[in-house]
């Protein structure tokens, strides 16, 4: 679809490193379900919202790449948020 065969693959190892890492090693909540939520996400606005530009090329890894690591953002800044708040009860 995007042209980029070996993208699903790094973004998904992306994915998997930081569900481990925030998961299991620093005992996040929030930031993998933000993680796995925006890789769907990511996908499905990309696949929605795609344009060709040039010969050949296509802007859906661009889109899901985009929205993917927002995503990820948004879950750790909620994520710090929360613990924020619960210290200052």
């Amino acid at each position: 679809m995007h042209g980029m065969k070996e993208w699903p693959l790094i973004l998904f190892l992306l994915e998997a490193d930081i569900m481990i890492a925030s998961g299991l090693v620093f005992k996040k909540r929030i930031i993998p379900i933000f993680t796995s939520i925006g890789y769907a996400f990511g996908f499905a606005f990309g696949y929605i919202f795609q344009f060709d530009y040039g010969h050949g090329q296509n802007s859906l890894w661009i889109i899901w790449s985009g929205v993917y690591f927002v995503m990820i953002l948004a879950g750790i800044a909620v994520d710090f948020w929360s613990q924020r708040k619960g210290t200052d009860d």
